[in-house]
């Protein structure tokens, strides 16, 4: 099994020699080195737990919006069509008046999104045209973070 090679981080940079500068020593245990460079999403997005999942700050597609006497089913519709395929993006139906919007995926970033989006574009070409990325709350599982 081949090794990643690692990473410099900023103890590498801090101790580096260079002909001319000063010399800092940096003292810590390996958990706090570990620690370093990780992103930490319950700090960087204020995560909180709702019902047992993380909701934080991050990103959606919106497949439908509309306000039409019949967006109700077409939302319906969508949302089926998009379960079928990608059941995973737990797609859902919202309503904020006067509007019914589809919306799936749960992404902390939003080259993941975009990324999904493309792909979702390909399987919908019917409707790839009124699809884009939006921010939202995310529900993740405690555990993905």
């Amino acid at each position: 099994m081949a090794q990643q090679p690692s990473r410099p981080t900023i103890f590498d940079a801090l101790q580096a020699t260079e002909p001319g500068a000063g010399v800092v020593l940096v003292t810590q245990t390996p958990e706090i080195a570990s620690l370093v460079g990780v992103k930490s999403i319950h700090m960087a997005n204020n995560a909180r737990i709702v019902n047992g999942f993380a909701v934080i700050s991050g990103y959606r597609i919106q497949v439908y919006s509309g306000n039409l006497r019949n967006s109700k089913a077409i939302a319906t519709h969508r949302r089926n069509q998009v379960n079928a395929l990608y059941p995973e993006l737990l797609p859902t139906v919202e309503y904020d008046a006067p509007f019914w919007r589809v919306r799936v995926g749960n992404f902390v970033e939003q080259s993941e999104a975009q990324a999904k989006m493309h792909e979702l574009k390909k399987a919908f070409p019917s409707f790839a045209r009124e699809m884009y990325i939006i921010r939202s709350q995310v529900r993740l599982d405690p555990q993905d973070l």
